[in-house]
């Protein structure tokens, strides 16, 4: 693996993501040694990954490459109240993708397991398929045309969820969320 895998991947946590306090205990006296110095090398690379992405997104843009997500988003960054950090950092730019990579692998590969258990669904959802496009390799197409492959796709994510557990997270700053105040630097788990 390259350098941002393999140290704290697929369901393995950092000590401080589980214990927000051990941010704060000097390393000599962790008993994760090298976990500090780890993270803190990990966050380099990851930031550089991120920073160099959304420079080619800048130059996808200038250069007149059609809409995107990161174009709209570099629009909306002062409206918002983005710093670059926001956009080149896990909230707003890299985390999608990161994000992104595990959970439509493991979709894909249940809508696979899906198909081969029920072939006459997989029927059903290619003869819709065929019925729209024929012969024509698949375009853009309205949800409407495709009512039965969309209802297939929303079975399987509920019936195999990618990730039916939430992730730690720490908040940046204060905030409130439904009326209850979450202060900055807070670890927060999600209800899914």
């Amino acid at each position: 693996m390259g350098p941002l895998g393999g140290e704290a991947g697929y369901g393995c946590y950092t000590p401080f993501e589980c214990f927000s306090v051990a941010g704060f205990v000097p390393s000599v006296l962790t008993p994760w040694p090298g976990w500090k110095n780890k993270s803190v090398e990990l966050g380099r690379a990851q930031r550089a990954l991120y920073e160099e992405l959304l420079g080619k997104a800048r130059e996808r843009i200038k250069s007149g490459v059609r809409d995107s997500f990161m174009k709209g988003l570099l629009e909306r960054k002062e409206k918002e109240g983005f710093s670059e950090l926001d956009v080149v950092y896990l909230r707003r730019g890299g985390g999608l993708m990161e994000a992104g990579a595990d959970t439509t692998a493991v979709a894909l590969l249940v809508f696979i397991l899906a198909m081969a258990a029920h072939g006459d669904v997989q029927r059903r959802a290619q003869e819709e398929v065929d019925a729209v496009f024929g012969n024509e390799m698949p375009s853009k197409v309205e949800r409407r045309d495709l009512p039965y492959v969309r209802a297939v796709f929303w079975e399987v994510l509920r019936w195999r969820p990618s990730f039916p557990l939430t992730l730690p997270h720490a908040t940046s700053k204060d905030d409130i969320y439904n009326g209850y105040f979450i202060p900055a630097r807070s670890t927060v788990i999600m209800n899914t």
